[in-house]
């Protein structure tokens, strides 16, 4: 059985990966950082090309859960007896 799984990642306005660190109140602690402007979730399961965005960490999460179940086996039909 292919095995499958979602990350979410914190992502700049250009889309790269934003792995700086952050203050308390949510600022970056280095210059270079031009700030989060969302998150990124992409599957990497065998041949899946599932990916979304949002500017909020809660409603990915939910949305990777809802995706990972769409790989799950449906259930064996019930044979008479």
């Amino acid at each position: 059985m292919a095995r499958y799984a979602a990350t979410i990642k914190a992502v700049h306005a250009d889309g790269t990966e934003c792995t700086h660190k952050r203050t308390s109140t949510g600022k970056a602690t280095t210059a270079e950082c031009t700030g989060r402007d969302g998150y990124t979730a992409r599957c990497s399961g065998n041949g899946c090309t599932w990916t979304s965005r949002n500017t909020q960490k809660t409603v990915l999460e939910t949305q990777r859960a809802q995706h990972l179940r769409t790989h799950l086996n449906p259930p064996a039909p019930n044979r008479p007896a």
